[in-house]
Order: structure tokens, then C-alpha cells, then sequence
């Protein structure tokens, strides 16, 4: 008798970013948010995490005043330590890694610069939320996860710097996280 066992891959996400605040729009401020998701995979290769957007974080059909644009940083992509703040009438959105074991090498630290060896230190390393169809490697593993999957943590930051205009309301864009098999 001879009988084969298919890889399969799960993933389950929490259904919204928690713990966002209000910012307010003419004199700006930063609300943060988290989410997590879990890979569950019996695939031996392992598996692969992308993480991407489907437009802009916007109200109103978005525009002057109804969006927030992609997170630049100090550096630019590709990734900063530290969120740059930014400056008067600007608004940015980005996101960062804060917890997992499969963590692409990108998000960890070793506590002044991203991209390096070391750990994932409270999700220091800020990178923009790529837009359709470029996807950003969150994380990968080269093995089976085991029955309880991994768990991968994200943090979200909007940031408004002072003497704003952004119209009121409710700003929105889809995130999509896809796990692979490798």
C-alpha cells in the first residue's frame, strides 16, 4: 500500500488593524496600529509571506487634502530605522514588522540600523505598504511550520505633520497578506 499526503498551507489574519486613534486634520499627529497573521504549512520547503495595498490610504476619491501618500522616510524605500516624522502639510503611511520567528532579514535590527542581522526590536524598521502588483517578503521559513503555525506581527503608522488640511472622515485602503507554499 502506498499512500501520499498533500502539502497544504493556511493563513489567518486578523480582520482589522487594532488600536488606531484619531488624527487630527489641520494640526496633525500619529496613530498606530497592529494586526496579526498565522502561517500554518506541512509543506517541508516552507513557505513564503508578501504583504501589499490596493491604493492609497484615502477618503473622498483621494486628492489634495484626502490622502496619505506613501511613506518616504529620511532614506526612502528601501527601509528606515525609526519612523521620519513628517513635516508641515505632509501625511505618510507605512508599516514595519514587529514580532515573528520567519521575519525576512529586512525587518530586524541590531538596534540602530534595519536590514542587518539581529532581532526584530519593537518594529524600528519602516518601510511604505507596496501597491498592486509589487508585494513586499514579510517573512519566510524553509521548513514546516507545525500544527500551531507562526505567527507574524505588523505594525501600521499614519502620520499628519502640523498646519494640515486633511478633510474629516473615514481614510481607507485594503492591506493583502498571501502565504505561499515554497
Amino acid at each position: 500500500m502506498s499512500q501520499t499526503v498533500s502539502a497544504e498551507i493556511n493563513l489567518a489574519c486578523d480582520a482589522n488593524v487594532a488600536g488606531l486613534s484619531a488624527i487630527a486634520g489641520i494640526s496633525g499627529g500619529t496613530s498606530n496600529g497592529t494586526f496579526n497573521c498565522t502561517t500554518t504549512t506541512n509543506n517541508s520547503a516552507g513557505y513564503n509571506l508578501t504583504f501589499k495595498k490596493n491604493g492609497l490610504l484615502l477618503t473622498a476619491g483621494g486628492g489634495a487634502d484626502k490622502q496619505f501618500d506613501d511613506y518616504t522616510g529620511a532614506t526612502g524605500d528601501p527601509i528606515d530605522y525609526n519612523f521620519a516624522a513628517p513635516g508641515a502639510g505632509v501625511e505618510y503611511w507605512g508599516f514595519n514588522m514587529t514580532a515573528g520567528t520567519d521575519v525576512a532579514t529586512r525587518f530586524k535590527d541590531n538596534g540602530a540600523a534595519c536590514n542587518v542581522a539581529g532581532a526584530v526590536n519593537a518594529g524600528q524598521c519602516w518601510v511604505r505598504v507596496p501597491t498592486t502588483p509589487t508585494v513586499e517578503t514579510v517573512a519566510t521559513r524553509a521548513t514546516a511550520t507545525g500544527g500551531s503555525g507562526v505567527q507574524s506581527s505588523f505594525g501600521v503608522r499614519m502620520q499628519a505633520g502640523a498646519s494640515n488640511a486633511l478633510q474629516s472622515g473615514t481614510y481607507t485602503s485594503t492591506l493583502v497578506v498571501t502565504a505561499t507554499m515554497l
